[in-house]
This record gives structure tokens, sequence and C-alpha cells, in this order.
């Protein structure tokens, strides 16, 4: 899945585009990802909730122009009913829910036009979700949470088949938190698929120091753990980069 941010703010500002920045959605293109998610709300740590209308002012363009440059299937990543129902007349084929699941209208949608809909683990909200970061046991907690939700999610309509879950690094936890989730996703097999999103995140200048335009080497090294302990869908800012690490390591390792 890689990554498109229609925001001025987003927390890595190699992944900030301009709406009409056809040139970058282009390069997004070329890498050939399966799935391009495409948001137009920051949801950095202490960011603000933005209106409705400037989302999908963000979003729209971006979403048009890809929809008819490729058939590349499109997730939308969103927590407003109003903004998924914006553009579900394009290729749009997931709903990325980064609430954990507060509005039961994101439900909905994706019931009613049979999207994937992507269930986030979160806590608060970006602007105060750093203060809620502090668990006895992350992996159970979040366990209990996907199990709770995931029967919510079905009594609006959704099968298993089109839920998708998420541990949500980086939001409500700490460096220490993300890694041992990481250390751990294989814990988190539920048998549905399952979603992470490590690129370019914070908990990795726990381990080296860096900032975010300099962590594409440990994104490589999550990507590649990730997916030998079983996930399905890992969300990238550098899709080529990983595509290409994943393969020679496949190769390499025979799995």
């Amino acid at each position: 899945m890689g990554i498109v941010n229609t925001t001025p703010d987003s927390f890595y500002p190699g992944s900030r585009i301009s709406p009409g920045d056809t040139a970058a959605l282009d390069a997004m293109i070329d890498e050939k990802p399966d799935i391009i998610d495409i948001g137009g709300e920051s949801t950095r740590p202490g960011s603000l909730p933005v209106t409705v209308e400037v989302e999908l002012a963000r979003i729209k363009p971006a979403i048009e122009y890809v929809s008819s440059s490729t058939d590349i299937p499109i997730s939308v990543d969103t927590t407003k009913p109003r903004v998924l129902e914006g553009v579900l007349d394009y290729n749009v084929k997931y709903a990325n829910d980064i609430s954990g699941f507060a509005d039961p209208g994101m439900a909905l949608l994706s019931s009613e036009h049979d999207l994937r809909y992507i269930l986030m683990h979160m806590r608060g909200t970006p602007e105060n979700m750093q203060q809620l970061s502090v668990y006895k046991d992350a992996v159970a907690e979040i366990m209990t949470f996907f199990y709770g939700k995931v029967a919510e999610l079905t009594n609006f309509g959704l099968s298993l088949d089109q839920i998708i879950v998420d541990p949500g690094i980086g939001f409500a936890k700490t460096p220490e938190t993300n890694i041992d989730l990481v250390r751990h996703i294989s814990s988190l097999n539920m048998g549905l698929d399952l979603l992470v999103g490590t690129s370019r995140k914070s908990f990795m200048k726990k381990i080296s120091g860096t900032e975010p335009e300099r962590r594409l080497y440990g994104t490589l090294a999550s990507s590649i753990y990730l997916m030998e302990h079983g996930v399905n869908i890992l969300r990238l800012h550098d899709v080529s980069a990983n595509r290409e690490a994943l393969k020679n390591y496949s190769m390499i390792s025979g799995y």
C-alpha cells in the first residue's frame, strides 16, 4: 500500500503533496503499489482535525487523477463518512479508518458499497493520543479491542473477509510499545488480513537516532520482519525500495 498525503503537515515531509501535484501522483503510480492510500488530514501526534470540506478539497483531485490514470485500487484514509461518501464514484475499494471505528457511518458505507474496511487500534484522537499511551499488556489489550470492534462491524453488515486489522503503530503508543508490537506482531494474528504501517515512524529514532528523512533503512528492516511474521499489507512511503528488499530477502531465504 503506497501512501499519498495531500496535507501540508504530515510527519514525513517527503510524503506531502499538493492536491493538484500530478507528477507526484504519477511517481506513486509508477511504483506499482497494490493499493494507493490517499489522505487529506494529518494524523501525526498533536495534529488538529480539518473540516469535511477541507479534507474533500484536498483528496478529491488526487483521487480523480489516480482513478483516471490507473486501475490500482484506491484506499481513502479518513475517519469521516461524508468524506468517504464524497469520493465513492471513483475506484475506491478500501476505507482506512484510523479512529478505531468511532463513527458507525464508516462501517455502513463500507458494507453498502462492498469496500474493505481497515480497523486500526487507537485511543483518543491525534491531538491527545500521546497522553493515552500506557498499557499493562499492549498485545492483549489490542486483541481485546479487535475482537470487540470486529463483532460490532459484523453487526453493521461487514463480512470477516472485508475487515482488515491494523495495530496502529505510532498511535497512542510509546516508542517502546511500538517496538514490542512489531516484535510480537504474529501474536496479533486472528485470522483476518493484517496491515501494519511502520514506514519512517518515530520509534525508529529510539533505535537509530534518525529523523524521518533517514529512516528508509529502518523501514526496510521492519518490512522484512513483518512479512516474515504474517503481515499481509505493508503501508509504505517507498514502495519500490521495499518491494526490492522483500524480493531479495524472499529469494535468498526461500520464504
